[in-house]
């Protein structure tokens, strides 16, 4: 019958506009991860440039005060966060 049909192209109708919306919507997340990855990629080399200035400093000023046991040992603790 003609009404069954009718019925079934637009349930088909409705299936393809719903993944239509869904690829769409999966194509907007994978922009969006890859932006994130960007994004953590350039904090990550910000921060590790940060640690490789501190360690500089530290072994600067430990350099310069060989018995200042307290910068060794600010030292020591930054090398075990870098860890």
């Amino acid at each position: 019958p003609p009404a069954d049909i009718l019925k079934l192209i637009n349930n088909q109708s409705d299936t393809v506009r719903s993944l239509e919306k869904t690829f769409t919507q999966l194509g907007q997340s994978l922009l969006n991860k890859d932006a994130a990855r960007v994004q953590l990629t350039a904090l990550s080399d910000a921060a590790i440039k940060v640690m490789d200035e501190v360690e500089r400093e530290v072994l600067k000023a430990v350099s310069q005060e060989a018995d200042s046991s307290e910068q060794l040992d600010e030292f020591t603790n930054l090398l075990q966060l870098r860890r």
